[in-house]
């Protein structure tokens, strides 16, 4: 009786955990320039459309931008509104930081000792710059949802763990000036690739100097 009591209880928690796995689905795009081609650093974030999104959670670490061989890494970062971003240098010398707004300005020097976390509580994109080194730049994205996801190389972006619904589907990406395209979809347990496609061409971005033995300013 025991043995078959235990069974039936695992046999309802697969069940359990099958109807819960089919209340979600996962949004899959592929991000394209004006000629057609992938292109890396775009956020698509979706949001639900006659529906709230779940509460704000904080994640357990603050998210990281590292300053790491003259470089910020990564070069596109999106969180939710209310996330804490830490700043962390990797490189033997000083940077001068600072942001652009809408969404967060700041600015602060940094060597070997991080500062406090910067908590983005503002939608919107704030650029990063560096003032001793000028080709150095990212770009923080806050969204006000919790699915979202940057393209990659290959112009791919998965956003899993969907509730099934109504969304919008928006893309938005650092070298556009105009508002997030917008795509209407409905999330269920498969949802076909999205084309996301931009009318513009992705500029080539600053690098740093090439020159053998640079060290910084």
């Amino acid at each position: 009786m025991i043995r078959t009591g235990m069974r039936a209880l695992t046999l309802l928690a697969a069940l359990w955990m099958v109807a819960g796995a089919a209340q979600a689905g996962a949004i899959v795009a592929k991000v394209l320039d004006k000629s057609g081609k992938p292109m890396s650093d775009a956020v698509l974030y979706a949001v639900p459309i006659g529906a709230p999104v779940p509460a704000y959670a904080a994640p357990a670490q603050p998210v990281q931008v590292v300053q790491e061989d003259m470089e910020f890494k990564p070069y596109v970062t999106v969180v939710r509104t209310g996330t804490p971003v830490s700043f962390v240098n990797k490189d033997p010398h000083e940077h001068h930081i600072k942001s652009f707004g809408p969404a967060k300005e700041f600015e602060f020097k940094i060597s070997t000792a991080s500062p406090p976390p910067i908590v983005f509580d503002r939608a919107g994109n704030s650029v990063v710059v560096c003032y001793l080194h000028g080709w150095m730049r990212a770009h923080i994205h806050t969204v006000d949802t919790p699915w979202f996801a940057v393209s990659g190389a290959d112009g791919l972006v998965r956003i899993a763990n969907v509730p099934n619904g109504d969304y919008e589907l928006r893309a938005w990406h650092p070298d556009t000036l105009a508002p997030p395209l917008v795509i209407k979809l409905k999330v269920s347990d498969v949802t076909p690739l999205q084309d996301v496609k931009f009318d513009h061409l992705p500029r080539k971005r600053r690098s740093k100097p090439s020159q053998t033995g640079y060290q910084g300013e």
